[in-house]
C-alpha cells in the first residue's frame, strides 16, 4: 500500500488485554497481531496513530500501558 501512495494509518486500540480488546472491538483477532502491524507499519515508514476508546468502568484502567506501549514507539495516542 506504501507503494500505492499510503503515508498514514489510523489504528483502533482499545484494550491492551485481548479480553478488552475482543469486547470492544468486536473482532476475533488477537490483540497481539494488531500491535504487530501497528508496529510494522511504523517501520516501514507510515505515520501512524492510535484512536482508543475508554469507558468508564470497562478500561480506563488500561489508560497507562495503552499509553506506555505507544510512547515507546512514538505513536500519537488520541484517546476519545
Amino acid at each position: 500500500m506504501k507503494e500505492a501512495g499510503l503515508t498514514r494509518m489510523n489504528f483502533s486500540l482499545d484494550s491492551m488485554s485481548q479480553s478488552g480488546f475482543q469486547k470492544l472491538s468486536d473482532r476475533n483477532k488477537p490483540v497481539s497481531q494488531i500491535l504487530e502491524q501497528i508496529s510494522e507499519a511504523k517501520s516501514i515508514g507510515l505515520e501512524v496513530k492510535i484512536n482508543s476508546t475508554i469507558l468508564r468502568g470497562f478500561n480506563e484502567s488500561e489508560i497507562l500501558d495503552l499509553l506506555e506501549w505507544s510512547g515507546k514507539r512514538s505513536i500519537p495516542i488520541r484517546f476519545l
